[in-house]
């Protein structure tokens, strides 16, 4: 069994393309004094969507909540999926959506970010992995992967 069928080995290569896509994106931008207090406790976690909302996707979906003192509360996960492996930290929270349709995912942000206010810089496949990423007050959104593993980080922007 190749490394690339293991869940680990699709998290290293996960990994290092969304770092790859985040070092371009914070070569761009400042870092900024981060004043916001830990809140890991029940930051990273995926639970339904309790209020409406006219996109019906949305409203379907579940969320993964921001620590405190991000520009954005929470980003929406796609219908019928799951935030794992998720770090809840002030700086970089991210999480990773397992065994998961990449060409869904990527649809979903496509609409999802632009909805949470998010501006879309990046469209398109990165190597082998399928990828987008957006900018919005305070912060980048990287979401990259394939049908193994997509993984969603987060990184402060300068303001």
């Amino acid at each position: 069994m190749s490394a690339w069928t293991t869940r680990s080995g699709w998290q290293r290569a996960a990994a290092t393309a969304a770092t790859l896509l985040a070092v371009g994106v914070l070569a761009a931008c400042g870092s900024d004094d981060d004043t916001a207090s830990a809140d890991n406790g029940s930051s990273a976690s995926a639970e339904s969507s309790s209020g409406s909302s006219s996109d019906d996707t949305a409203a379907e979906a579940g969320s993964f909540d921001l620590p405190d003192g991000w520009d954005l509360d929470s980003l929406p996960v796609p219908p019928g999926m799951e935030a794992e492996d998720s770090t809840a930290s002030d700086d970089n929270p991210s999480f990773k959506i397992f065994d998961t349709d990449a060409d869904a995912v990527i649809a979903f942000y496509r609409q999802a970010l632009p909805d949470a206010g998010l501006q879309i810089t990046t469209d398109g496949p990165v190597g082998d992995l399928q990828a987008i990423q957006a900018t919005g007050p305070g912060l980048h959104v990287s979401v990259s992967g394939d049908d193994a593993m997509m993984s969603v980080s987060f990184s402060r922007a300068s303001s």
